[in-house]
């Protein structure tokens, strides 16, 4: 995760953060997955792509939303990756290859992850005999992984028939994106066997009616506004969606066409739009938070503020509102009440990177040094940074006091960091 954060671009967006995971959850509920830590991430790449690291760590490729009608057919790629590693299929595959030597291993199975044309090259620098072999085996994973995510999306209430749509896309996209990559090399090789696999397994589930998901829409207008390479085209394709009736759902088609107008610098303009929608739709949060950082954007700091305090009180448990609003505090100069909004997440070991991240600075703008670096700690704890976590409580620990409870404290953390340190030091 360390080398994906430092040659990736990694997205850091509460609001799709907070779909990935709601929707991960969902299918890891429906797959029975109760005992693994599973961390899902985004990474603002077009490509279509998903992966399944060691550890529980799912990353999906932006390309994906956009190129998913539904939002069965995004699923359907998440409840394949979810078969992965609740199969522990690349653990298997480890554990078959403990002849070939940790650097020729650590190669191709950069390979698998990433994907593509630098994928394939990564795995033809492995041991190239063995490369063959393991990925012929890996293709019965990928069959397993259908027929797992066929029941897991039937589970979940959403539509089997997504992950058979969803091959649709992928032979598209696999014409004129890696016609020159060997189909045995691809990460995630469509086969005229694998397609009618999943076709006769599907046969097994009833049709399924289920309503489109706003939710999905949402984001999906989101990348598309946020993430595009070209603002201003994207501020045009949304309006002229919405001049032609051109969308599945025009409540979402705006939201992307406010935000777009937002990032083009037209704030007023996005500012008409999203309260246009607000008064249509009073109960959607997302709204709420987006005008509050549009006025942000356009300098209206304290209204912003204000926003977010409505928001706040409309919603005083819903964690992305909380998180929201101690932002634009510490923006408006107000680290005092973001620090005691926020200090109830942060007693949740697992809570947000971003969340430790903004305590961490609440705290060191109203002067409290020892919970600054503890949460420092734990910000870097949530990226994987272990070394750095562990330098932050060292940090913090000069900072205890006569204090005997929060010395132990920090040394107990200590101990439990480094503990897990030494078991990827081995």
């Amino acid at each position: 995760m360390r080398q994906i954060r430092s040659s990736m671009p990694v997205v850091e967006d509460p609001e799709l953060q907070d779909y990935l995971e709601s929707l991960g959850a969902r299918l890891a509920t429906a797959a029975e997955i109760d005992d693994l830590d599973l961390k899902f991430f985004l990474i603002n790449d077009t490509t279509l792509n998903a992966f399944a690291a060691p550890g529980g760590y799912i990353g999906v490729h932006t390309g994906l939303f956009l190129t998913a009608n539904t939002e069965s057919e995004l699923a359907a790629v998440l409840a394949h990756e979810l078969a992965h590693v609740s199969q522990r299929h690349l653990a298997r595959l480890i554990a078959r290859s403990k002849d070939i030597s940790l650097p020729a291993m650590a190669a191709m199975v950069a390979g698998i992850l990433v994907g593509g044309q630098a994928g394939a090259a990564a795995v033809i620098a492995s041991n190239a005999a063995v490369t063959a072999d393991n990925l012929r085996y890996t293709r019965n994973f990928e069959r397993e992984a259908d027929a797992i995510g066929l029941r897991t999306l039937a589970n979940a209430g959403l539509d089997p028939a997504g992950m058979t749509n969803f091959f649709g896309h992928m032979e598209r996209w696999a014409r004129v994106q890696e016609l020159d990559v060997p189909e045995f090399l691809r990460t995630h090789p469509l086969t005229v066997n694998r397609i009618a696999a999943a076709e006769s397994r599907l046969s097994q589930y009833p049709p399924a009616s289920v309503s489109p998901s706003l939710d999905f829409l949402f984001v999906r207008a989101r990348i598309r506004a946020l993430y595009a390479a070209r603002i201003e085209q994207s501020v045009a394709e949304f309006r002229a969606n919405l001049d032609s009736g051109h969308f599945k759902s025009e409540t979402a088609e705006r939201y992307g066409y406010a935000l777009a107008l937002s990032k083009a610098t037209r704030h007023e303009d996005a500012l008409k739009e999203i309260e246009k929608l607000i008064i249509g739709l009073p109960e959607q949060h997302r709204l709420h938070i987006s005008k509050a950082y549009i006025e942000l954007a356009a300098g209206r700091i304290n209204q912003a503020v204000d926003t977010l305090n409505a928001a706040h009180s409309r919603w005083p448990d819903n964690q992305w509102v909380t998180v929201s609003l101690a932002d634009v505090l510490l923006k408006s100069g107000q680290p005092e009440p973001a620090r005691v909004i926020l200090e109830p997440l942060t007693r949740d070991r697992n809570a947000s990177a971003n969340t430790q991240q903004l305590f961490a600075r609440a705290n060191a703008e109203t002067g409290d040094a020892l919970r600054s670096h503890q949460a420092m700690a734990e910000y870097h704890y949530q990226r994987d940074e272990l070394t750095a976590a562990i330098a932050q409580l060292y940090s913090a620990r000069n900072f205890t006091g006569d204090s005997y409870y929060e010395a132990a404290r920090i040394e107990a953390r200590i101990r439990e960091i480094q503990q897990e340190k030494s078991k990827y030091d081995e």
